[in-house]
């Protein structure tokens, strides 16, 4: 049975930066052989080089073959690897650039895959984030359930295969099942620390209603810059993706 949904991105470079130079990177795909749509954003570390390269590379992967735990983590990431060493390699680079490629790129990650069968699916590492989305209200926050705990530093997706031991063993998974109308709110840290600062306010409502009006982007830009004038949320690349069930009849 197929079943209407949407998917919407919306980002915003940090504020000083161009919109090349924006480190998150994120995209959806709709499978229309069942319905099933794959999302992933991933926020790649600014204090490393190389890092909007890497965060591309992982979603590119995660959307066209989802790895929904620790295994099809590890075998995804012995292709990416060799990617990103041959796209990085290939460049002419002063010696301390060179000396900083050797210590790798890092991003968090959060994918989502919602099937036609009533389920899905999530993986995190680091602290970008989930929200769903039901009857209007918030069911479920992932990984991060807490805004203190942005205040940690977080286990990152490397580069370098020596540092991605603990991440493909700890891997974070969860899995539930949705309604028509649904929505999944993919949120990188920023953006995320914001939200969970403020869930007695219905946050989700108000990114819902920016990614329904026909100049979403420009919306959102607007609501970022007022934020970061607000000092509510750090001058970092912010980043949003909502996926919604619309409508159509239960998958059950």
């Amino acid at each position: 049975m197929s079943w209407p949904s949407h998917a919407t991105v919306l980002t915003v470079e940090k504020r000083g930066s161009a919109a090349e130079e924006n480190e998150d990177y994120a995209n959806f795909q709709r499978n229309q052989s069942d319905a099933a749509i794959v999302a992933a954003l991933a926020d790649g570390a600014s204090d490393c080089i190389y890092s909007r390269e890497w965060a591309q590379l992982i979603v590119a992967a995660f959307v066209a073959c989802p790895f929904l735990d620790g295994r099809s983590l590890n075998r995804a990431l012995s292709g990416l690897y060799q990617q990103w060493s041959t796209q990085t390699s290939s460049k002419e680079l002063p010696w301390y650039v060179a000396m900083k490629r050797q210590m790798g790129s890092f991003a968090a990650l959060v994918g989502l895959q919602v099937d036609s069968d009533g389920t899905w699916r999530s993986v995190a590492v680091g602290d970008s984030c989930l929200f769903h989305i039901s009857g209007g209200e918030l069911i479920r926050p992932f990984p991060i359930t807490d805004a203190s705990a942005f205040d940690r530093r977080p286990i990152l997706l490397s580069s370098i295969p020596a540092h991605n031991d603990t991440v493909v063993r700890d891997l974070a998974c969860v899995n539930g099942s949705w309604s028509p109308r649904d929505a999944f709110l993919l949120l990188s840290d920023a953006l995320a620390r914001w939200f969970l600062h403020r869930l007695n306010d219905r946050p989700w409502e108000l990114l819902l209603t920016l990614s329904r009006e026909g100049d979403a982007e420009a919306r959102f830009r607007q609501f970022i810059d007022q934020l970061r004038d607000d000092q509510s949320i750090r001058n970092d690349d912010t980043t949003c993706i909502v996926v919604r069930t619309d409508s159509g009849n239960s998958p059950a």
